[in-house]
């Protein structure tokens, strides 16, 4: 969980966010939320310190990392983007693992290399 507080809290928060259309439920994901609007996030976001966003960057790639953990290679842009803003230092090893992991992985899907496609996959 990104945040300390409990599950049955998180949840009847974010229903009562998607009731009022602030966030959608992802339509393939169960648990998978997003602002309805790019509004809504800058809005919530500026409302933010910059040491919160980054801490919040951070766990959520964590979280990313357990969670995709056997299809890391799918998932790594994402990787890039959380860790990238989170802004210290293990984070920054891991953008810069992930961000190389990503582009291997969009060269040989360019190239048609599904043997090393394969294996990236399998990271």
């Amino acid at each position: 969980m990104v945040t300390d507080i409990s599950r049955r809290v998180l949840l009847d928060a974010m229903d009562e966010a998607a009731a009022v259309r602030l966030l959608e439920e992802g339509k393939d994901t169960v648990g998978q939320y997003r602002f309805a609007h790019p509004v809504i996030h800058e809005a919530i976001a500026s409302q933010l310190s910059r040491t919160r966003k980054a801490g919040l960057h951070e766990r959520v790639g964590e979280i990313l990392e357990q969670v995709h953990a056997n299809d890391i290679g799918n998932h790594a842009e994402e990787l890039v983007h959380h860790f990238g803003r989170a802004g210290s230092i293990s984070a920054l090893g891991k953008t810069a693992c992930y961000a190389l992991l990503d582009e291997g992985h969009a060269l040989a899907k360019q190239l048609g290399m599904r043997p090393l496609l394969e294996r990236i996959e399998k990271l």
